[in-house]
């Protein structure tokens, strides 16, 4: 059946003109790794460095960014150094449903400016894989055990299961589950034995999908991990590629997973998706969005 669904998967990305992780393993063809440790520019990297286990690309947007790109740019990882940057949540206009949204919340000024990367949420809510907390108002109870996504009002952020690796605090501002880890102690957390929902709602309950998750590595930072027509296991394989000892899944499907960077010439913005397979133009996060999604910026931008 595994062999079935790459086979059924690569006929699909070929008529697509496409060539997901699934399609390339079915023709055998994938984008060879850069050797360890390699990357594109002179300039070193400050502070800490992206994993050694794949090639990596400065981004003009900020220092503490990184993008690398495998299996013809169908799986894309967008590495970010939180030591100088700060993390946002911004609900969306439609989902989480029932969420609070602030004035802030509701004008990009302030947090377009100082912009230099952003990327997707979760499910929705409807679809009962998590809890979520905001601004002191519980939309849907938090579930211990589950994979959390936690933002500080100090704009720091915190991935991890929810009681143990990360709990409420006085200065959380956001915890935003979504399903159980994918990741836990360095190992995938998917089994043989799940359904075919356990990892979401896939559309035709399609094994081969879009999807993306958040991962953290060993010395803190973190890497988003955006995955063309892949299965469960296969993004935990490849967010295991980056050494990663946590991750949890973040939204999947064929509009919803993106993640975008962004430079500033004045008052013009121009952003640039981290590979070409995201399916929503650069502009997307520009101005408010249905789903809720996290707006990462410069260190020194202020409090929202």
């Amino acid at each position: 059946m595994r062999a079935a669904s790459a086979a059924i998967a690569a006929i699909t990305a070929t008529a697509l003109g496409i060539a997901g992780p699934a399609a390339a393993a079915a023709t055998g063809s994938t984008t060879a790794h850069a050797p360890a440790g390699t990357r594109t520019g002179s300039t070193p990297w400050p502070g800490a460095q992206p994993p050694s286990t794949l090639h990596w690309s400065h981004v003009a947007a900020s220092p503490s960014l990184a993008v690398a790109l495998t299996h013809q740019h169908a799986v894309a990882y967008l590495w970010m150094d939180p030591s100088n940057l700060r993390f946002r949540f911004i609900p969306g206009y439609l989902y989480p449903e029932r969420s609070p949204r602030t004035a802030a919340d509701h004008n990009p000024k302030t947090w377009v400016p100082s912009m230099v990367a952003a990327f997707t949420g979760g499910f929705m809510l409807k679809d009962k894989h998590g809890g979520y907390w905001y601004r002191g108002h519980t939309v849907a109870p938090l579930r211990k055990g589950l994979a959390s996504l936690v933002v500080y009002r100090n704009g720091s952020m915190r991935v991890g299961a929810w009681g143990t690796d990360v709990t409420m605090t006085p200065d959380v501002l956001v915890v935003r589950q979504n399903l159980k880890p994918l990741v836990r102690n360095g190992q995938s957390q998917v089994s043989p034995n799940d359904g075919k929902r356990t990892w979401g709602y896939a559309i035709n309950d399609a094994t081969h999908v879009n999807r993306s998750a958040l991962a953290v590595l060993p010395d803190g930072t973190f890497v988003f991990v955006y995955s063309h027509l892949s299965s469960p296991s296969e993004l935990a394989q490849q967010v295991l590629a980056t050494g990663a000892t946590f991750a949890m899944a973040l939204d999947m499907n064929y509009l919803w997973p993106a993640a975008y960077t962004y430079t500033h010439q004045g008052s013009t913005t121009t952003g640039k998706a981290i590979t070409r397979y995201v399916v929503h133009p650069w502009t997307q996060f520009l101005d408010t969005n249905k789903k809720d999604f996290i707006v990462v910026e410069s260190s020194t931008a202020s409090a929202a």
